[in-house]
């Protein structure tokens, strides 16, 4: 499927995994929550397989959970030498070993991280790529951001005591641990997205959540984004 919507695109397919970590998910599809050791491991599995079929013409591949044996993938993505992939996670041990490994793309420290925690991260994914010999400079480094931006600074100030309030309850965590990491006029916004840059993020994945997504989202397409072309 994924390589079929690459060709549709005509290239613009970006394919993202993880090992999964919400367990009501699991639960819904009727597939057991294993441990993160065992998840962590089919995913890296998973990649392979999936870099295989883009790539030769008939793959095999035999591993502890998944194996296959001259399979077949027609048409192949228009991306060469594959579409990147971009995993999701931030295991310090396992996960980002992973992402050392196979990764195009890293994806950690999302939505209500810090620039301090992604730096974190970014230093312990540079050993593990340092401990396979892989140039960390190889991966692209996104970032995923609640955002709520709006012209008047108190309303996004009101907006966002009532945000946090709502991920504390469904996180079950104290508000004072969170934050929004983009939020206020659009001239705060860019003083905090170039905090994210200074650290090494090129790739932003925003949601919008002040409560008019579309309005939020032209404010900061007009008053945001270009100060970074």
């Amino acid at each position: 499927m994924a390589a079929s919507l690459d060709v549709i695109s005509r290239g613009r397919l970006d394919f993202g995994i993880g090992a999964g970590w919400h367990e009501p998910e699991f639960e819904a599809y009727g597939y057991p929550f294993e441990k993160p050791v065992t998840r962590i491991r089919r995913l890296s599995e998973a990649v392979q397989i999936v870099k295989r079929m883009w790539t030769e013409p008939h793959p095999n591949f035999e591993g502890h959970f998944y194996k296959i044996k001259d399979a077949y993938c027609s048409p192949k993505p228009v991306q060469k030498p594959h579409p990147p992939v971009m995993i999701g996670g931030g295991g310090e041990q396992l996960m980002l070993r992973v992402v050392a490994q196979y990764a195009d793309v890293c994806n950690f420290s999302g939505w209500l991280g810090r620039p301090e925690d992604y730096r974190h991260k970014l230093d312990l994914l540079e050993r593990h790529c340092e401990s396979l010999g892989r140039d960390p400079r190889e991966i692209r480094k996104s970032w995923a951001a609640y955002v709520i931006v709006k012209e008047d600074a108190r309303e996004a100030e009101d907006i966002v005591k009532h945000f946090v309030k709502r991920l504390a309850s469904h996180y079950g965590r104290p508000e004072n641990e969170l934050m929004v990491p983009i939020a206020g006029t659009p001239e705060e916004c860019v003083e905090q997205i170039q905090r994210y840059i200074d650290v090494g993020i090129s790739l932003f994945i925003l949601m919008f959540y002040g409560g008019d997504s579309i309005g939020e989202a032209k404010l900061f397409a007009d008053e945001v984004v270009p100060a970074f072309r």
